[in-house]
């Protein structure tokens, strides 16, 4: 079946929802929608980047560099972990509502756990503190990592609140952590509310 109408492509987004824990049957839903609404370059980097963080459990700091401070990105083991570190992250922020990254008994200098159910939406406190908590890393001196379950969704959403926050339209901030991680897929409802937050720190 060929997706070609706006509501099938909005059936097979449904259908797809919570990326970040997904069996067989949902990997090849995810993938059709990808290839439909993505292409096939960013289909390919998702891909590999779901089976980077499910069996290398490997950071590609490629695929998560926003800024010279701001990283985004999925969830990690302690191997991924190790490999955070050597890039100097000091400050951690993690968005899963399902997982505490304390558990994995590694050295985080600066954590905030913000537990968010998978592909819905932070609210606007989250946001603030988020934001807060990435400015005052960066400021003194250290660098932020931002994290989900996939980093396609949460994690975009609140390292682009930090974009918009230094003056970028939600619009722009999307973009700039596209251009790094080209298959981020925030939800129309953590869209919405970046265009919410955006309101609120410009009035």
């Amino acid at each position: 079946m060929k997706y070609t109408q706006k509501t099938d492509l909005t059936a097979l987004e449904r259908a797809t929802e919570r990326e970040a824990s997904m069996g067989v049957g949902k990997f090849f839903r995810l993938l059709r929608l990808r290839l439909l609404t993505q292409g096939i370059k960013a289909t390919v980097l998702w891909v590999a980047n779901v089976f980077n963080r499910k069996l290398i459990d490997w950071p590609i700091r490629s695929q998560c560099q926003v800024t010279p401070q701001l990283f985004v990105g999925p969830q990690f083991k302690q191997r991924g972990w190790r490999q955070l570190q050597a890039w100097g992250i000091s400050g951690v922020i993690n968005l899963r509502r399902e997982f505490d990254d304390r558990s994995l008994d590694v050295d985080i200098p600066h954590y905030l756990h913000l537990p968010i159910t998978d592909d819905d939406s932070p609210t606007l406190e989250d946001l603030q503190q988020g934001v807060v908590f990435i400015k005052n890393e960066i400021e003194n001196g250290g660098k932020a990592y931002i994290h989900c379950g996939a980093g396609v969704g949460r994690a975009p959403t609140m390292a682009a609140a930090y974009l918009i926050s230094q003056g970028d339209t939600p619009a722009q901030a999307i973009e700039r952590i596209r251009a790094v991680r080209s298959f981020i897929r925030p939800t129309r409802g953590q869209r919405e509310q970046l265009q919410r937050y955006h309101a609120l720190v410009n009035r």
